[in-house]
């Protein structure tokens, strides 16, 4: 008999369940309608094309000392306790993906405007492509580099409460 696709929700959960190693968080969605699965958040992928290259910008960006893996196609850095920054080979990415450069943002919060405008210097010092010059938003003074790959790493300085 063919699959219809739709699997019941003890089956998804033990998917998740497996893929995180069983690092979920389980909580209540609507007391009518039951719990939803919320896994942990590990890792956030990049896919790059020179690991090598990608991991020098990111340690001196995070000034963390990134981990070039056994294979010379990923490396990572630590973001905080329980959570990485991989930079992945887009040639070695299983299975292969389309994604591009540009097409979203990862946001990175400075303690204050001064250390933001410390890391702006920084980055034109250093030759990184701006894509937005330092501006005021909703959210606080930001701006936006790329990295290698285009990715687009937005930097700010949350506005005072």
């Amino acid at each position: 008999m063919a699959s219809s696709g739709v699997e019941s929700v003890a089956d998804v959960e033990e998917e998740i369940s497996f893929v995180t190693g069983g690092h979920s968080n389980t909580r209540n969605a609507d007391s009518t309608k039951g719990k939803y699965i919320v896994p942990e958040l590990t890792y956030i992928l990049l896919y790059v094309a020179d690991a090598a290259v990608s991991a020098e910008f990111y340690s001196r960006l995070l000034k963390r000392e990134a981990a070039l893996d056994r294979l010379p196609t990923f490396a990572d850095l630590q973001i905080y306790d329980g959570a990485k920054l991989g930079l992945w080979s887009e040639t070695a990415v299983k299975p292969s993906a389309r994604a591009v450069g540009g097409g979203s943002e990862v946001m990175f919060k400075v303690s204050d405007t001064q250390e933001l405008m410390a890391c702006y210097a920084d980055c034109t010092a250093h030759g990184v492509t701006i894509a937005q010059t330092p501006a005021e938003m909703n959210f606080g003074l930001t701006f936006v580099a790329l990295d290698p790959d285009g990715h687009r790493l937005r930097l700010y300085a949350p506005k005072a409460p």
